[in-house]
């Protein structure tokens, strides 16, 4: 799922966040921006990359990329136990729930509720990610989510002149200095049947594995291959198993779509306040690279890359402090940390925008 190849940008970062391979763990975040220097445009960002080229960070801001990160991309595989992971929950963001809203529904009810457009490009929204998109908006503080004025989907990103990047490979991006938040068909996109069946293999070892552990517990000796292999034909144990391999790879979606949104929308906030970027890349980005506690290895990538994965994750933390002051968070993509530093300058730079939001009658001055 990530980006293969993360090249230059002048268009703000193509992202693509995560990467549908959630059986790969330690995945690693690419998603770089591509030549983040390149203020043209924030470069083409990816989420994972799975060849993360070529970038010259130099700190300019770019656009963004949207690198829902993946990391550790199939962590769960290796349970002990054989129950299901998601505790036998329907986590298919577009089953059951609102089960009789079409795409325009979620069109009108973004709009109402958050004022953001949804825009065909040259690709069309489904009801699904259309979900998704509405219930991670509807979680986000409304200064926040108002800082996006549109979310267009694309089919893919439109590589420039001296760009090294695979635009099939990009997630989302944002164009500098502006509020619109481009999707890519590589965001929402389901995995590939190869993924698919090792994901079920690993589950399949999982049950597997459990029913023998189980078993040697009860009666004192390990089943016999006979018996495993009966356990395993059983029905419900063949059914058992694609439904966790459904389960997880519809979180999996979820995670990649929900990341890349919110990391895309942290890019229309430094485009809104670049005062506040100057800030971050004086801070953290000193030396010409990251200063140490930088979330991801896409965040290393470039500065708006790093303001946008920290924001985006801390966002998605709830905001709850370790011991340390550092905040760390994890999903079926990545298990990563904030440092304190990082978390200081956040929540200072939330508590001074959504004053001044307020203040300015719930608007963004540009």
């Amino acid at each position: 799922g990530q980006e293969q190849n993360p090249g230059n940008e002048n268009n703000d970062g193509g992202d693509n966040g995560q990467e549908q391979n959630p059986g790969n763990d330690n995945s690693g975040d690419n998603g770089q921006e591509q030549n983040p220097g390149n203020e043209n445009s924030d470069g083409g960002d990816n989420g994972q990359e799975q060849n993360p080229g070529n970038e010259n960070n130099d700190g300019g801001d770019n656009g963004q990329e949207q690198n829902p990160g993946n990391e550790n991309g199939g962590e769960n595989n290796g349970n002990d136990d054989a129950e299901d992971p998601f505790d036998g929950e329907n986590i298919n963001p577009g089953a059951d729930e609102n089960a009789g809203n079409d795409t325009n529904d979620y069109r009108l009810k973004i709009k109402q509720e958050f004022n953001i457009d949804i825009k065909d490009g040259d690709s069309t929204w489904n009801e699904e990610s259309l979900k998704i998109t509405y219930e991670t908006y509807k979680e986000l503080p409304e200064w926040y989510r108002s800082l996006a004025l549109s979310i267009i989907r694309d089919k893919e990103y439109p590589i420039q002149n001296g760009e090294n990047e695979q635009s099939g490979t990009v997630f989302g991006y944002v164009i500098r200095l502006e509020r619109d938040i481009h999707i890519m068909d590589a965001c929402v996109e389901d995995v590939s049947d190869e993924d698919r069946q090792a994901i079920m293999d690993a589950y399949r070892n999982l049950y597997k594995e459990s029913f023998i552990n189980d078993f040697s517990e009860a009666y004192g000796t390990a089943p016999s291959d006979e018996i495993v292999s009966n356990y395993m034909a059983r029905e419900e144990i063949q059914e058992a198993i694609k439904k966790s391999t459904n389960n997880y790879i519809n979180a999996v979606k979820e995670d990649v779509l929900k990341h890349t949104l919110i990391h895309e929308t942290a890019h229309c906030l430094h485009n809104t306040y670049p005062t506040y970027f100057r800030q971050w890349q004086q801070k953290f980005w000193a030396s010409g690279t990251a200063a140490e506690g930088c979330p991801t290895e896409y965040g290393k990538s470039a500065p708006a890359e790093d303001f946008a994965e920290s924001f985006s994750y801390y966002l998605q933390s709830g905001g709850v402090r370790n011991e340390d002051g550092s905040i760390s968070y994890s999903d079926t993509q990545v298990d990563i940390t904030i440092s304190k530093e990082r978390v200081d300058f956040i929540e200072q730079i939330i508590n001074e925008i959504s004053a001044q939001y307020a203040n300015n009658g719930n608007s963004h001055e540009i």
